[in-house]
């Protein structure tokens, strides 16, 4: 009979222990916060054994939700959706097994935002969109200004770093402010950038340093040189707008140093001045070849100009 009895108690407590690890339990987590009610009721949702399930959401201060989705195993997944404190979208996000995976929209919410856009607070404006592949950004990425959701920048990421060809736009406008080249996070090849009119400004090769500035009404050529972290360095090419040579000049970390040849449009001579090594006075010519203006420097620096009569 004791035998039984044991027995008896032996199986009931192995269902116990069981049912007790299939519970599904309804949970309410608190904040420290109880200065309301809904302040104090941070998430809700259910577990089992002990881990995250089903649907799950999550408060502000102000009793609006700030958060909500799905998870699996303790892990999100699929669409969650985050929220402002006004109610309004602020992210959609999905995911897979606990990490970003797949579109994500960022949204702009108008109620915050400057006086200027107090028209379009209704509207609901997606700030930007990118893509993940298991947490890691993968494909293409998109930034929008909040004005008329013109495009501030579109690109493409593989494995988490920028690749291809980047377009960054002026500040609400159609008209793009410089292309960019990338392999692996790395800045490659020649960088173009562009005036507010669309017209192109400067080119920079991210393997040679070399730059090429030109004319915003012709698109010709005006400088050329070497650029090392913001410096001119090394031999500079300046052209008339017909594009003939107007003179050659030597940099020394970003101060004029010499200049070697001074040429007018139609390639005869000119007078440089007393300028050498930095010092001196430079003349400077009008279109006829005539000295109008002495720009005196010092250590590669001007310091001041005398206009000509």
């Amino acid at each position: 009979m004791k035998r039984i009895i044991t027995l008896s108690l032996i199986v009931f407590t192995i269902i116990n222990i069981y049912a007790q690890e299939k519970e599904v339990v309804q949970e309410t987590v608190l904040s420290t916060d109880t200065s309301n009610e809904c302040a104090s009721n941070r998430g809700q949702g259910k577990r089992e054994n002990g881990s995250k399930i089903g649907f799950w959401r999550y408060f502000h201060p102000n009793c609006g939700i700030s958060s909500a989705g799905n998870y699996i195993n303790g892990k999100k997944t699929g669409e969650w959706k985050t929220y402002y404190e006004d109610g309004s979208i602020y992210l959609i996000e999905n995911f897979k097994e606990g990490k970003s995976h797949g579109e994500q929209i960022e949204y702009y919410n108008y109620a915050r935002l400057f006086d200027e856009y107090k028209d379009e607070k209704d509207s609901l404006k997606i700030k930007s969109i990118e893509n993940y592949t298991e947490g890691t950004k993968n494909g293409k990425y998109l930034k929008y200004f909040p004005k008329k959701s013109f495009l501030s920048e579109k690109g493409t990421y593989r494995n988490g770093f920028k690749t291809g060809l980047w377009e960054y736009y002026h500040f609400n406008s159609i008209n793009k402010e410089n292309e960019a080249e990338y392999e692996s996070g790395k800045e490659i090849g020649i960088w173009k950038y562009y005036f507010n009119n669309g017209n192109l400004f400067y080119t920079f090769n991210k393997e040679t340093n070399e730059v090429k500035y030109f004319d915003i009404n012709t698109g010709k050529i005006e400088e050329e040189g070497i650029q090392i972290k913001g410096k001119r360095v090394g031999t500079w090419k300046s052209y008339y707008p017909n594009g003939k040579l107007k003179f050659i000049s030597i940099y020394e970390e970003d101060r004029l140093w010499n200049i070697t040849k001074y040429l007018d449009k139609n390639g005869k001579r000119l007078k440089i001045g007393t300028f050498k090594n930095g010092n001196g006075i430079l003349n400077e010519y009008d279109g006829n070849g005539k000295v109008v203006k002495h720009n005196l420097y010092e250590d590669g620096k001007k310091i001041d100009k005398i206009y000509l009569n």
